[in-house]
């Protein structure tokens, strides 16, 4: 294992977009970094690699597509998965007027938004500051609800719901309805409490963040990855990626790749 001096790989110089400033990072393959907290409140966004982050309560596991909230002064530790890891990092150009009042809490999550945001950037497209923003402010609001509209208590089958829908790609919604025991009418409706959006779109955007991990980890075929993520074909894949991250999975391995290859 690698020390926290040496953990880092590359890093891009940072580049200003609106109130942020934004780079990535490449780490080394099986780096460890100690127990460590930043200064300033930190947001990061796994493009490539895999992270396991130990904080003082619990251990995260993070792959393409997680998104990071990390508040100034939290305690970390993070060590990176047998390839590395690939991060886009986020911080503010100026912490008193952009964070003052945000509700920062210490956590990871998939951020399909932010990362349509955040991938748009770093493919070369225009950089965008109000779409940056608007993307970051959506997945802090749906991250950090207000006390009034707090999600309610699933029933206890939804737990069993949701693992199915995240391990079995090609599974359809009427199928794990009755698994689970419920009218597939009321799964919809307590998957849009849950997650604010259709079992259809829930689906649609497991299986893009399930091809992404695949295309920049395989060099399987985007084909033969499609049909294992659970897309009727590649086109039908290619058009998920365009509907949930904006940019193709041609365009984002290569993306990655040459990222990589920088390093």
């Amino acid at each position: 294992m690698r020390s926290t001096s040496s953990a880092v790989e590359s890093a891009t110089p940072w580049q200003t977009v609106g109130p942020l400033r934004v780079r990535h990072v490449r780490y080394r393959a099986g780096a460890v970094q100690s127990r460590h907290r930043h200064r300033e409140g930190t947001l990061s966004l796994v493009l490539a690699g895999q992270i396991e982050e130990t904080s003082t309560a619990e251990t995260h596991r993070a792959a393409a597509g997680s998104f990071a909230v990390k508040p100034a002064g939290a305690w970390h530790a993070n060590h990176y998965g047998p390839r590395g890891a690939l991060v886009a990092q986020l911080m503010s150009r100026d912490s008193e007027s952009f964070w003052s009042g945000l509700p920062w809490q210490y956590g990871w999550r998939e951020a399909p938004t932010f990362a349509r945001a955040v991938l748009s950037l770093f493919s070369g497209a225009s950089a965008s500051a109000t779409a940056l923003e608007a993307a970051l402010w959506t997945e802090f609001d749906a991250a950090l609800p207000p006390e009034s509209e707090l999600r309610p208590t699933p029933p206890v089958w939804w737990d069993d719901a949701v693992d199915l829908l995240n391990v079995e790609a090609g599974v359809s919604v009427a199928a794990v309805a009755r698994r689970v025991g419920v009218h597939p009418v009321h799964l919809a409706r307590v998957c849009r409490k849950q997650f604010g959006c259709s079992v259809r779109a829930y689906l649609r955007t497991r299986r893009v963040l399930a091809a992404w991990r695949a295309c920049e980890r395989e060099e399987a075929s985007l084909a033969a990855i499609a049909a294992r993520s659970g897309f009727a074909d590649q086109a039908h894949m290619t058009r998920a990626f365009a509907q949930v991250l904006g940019i193709s999975p041609g365009r984002l391995r290569k993306l990655v790749r040459a990222r990589v290859a920088e390093s």
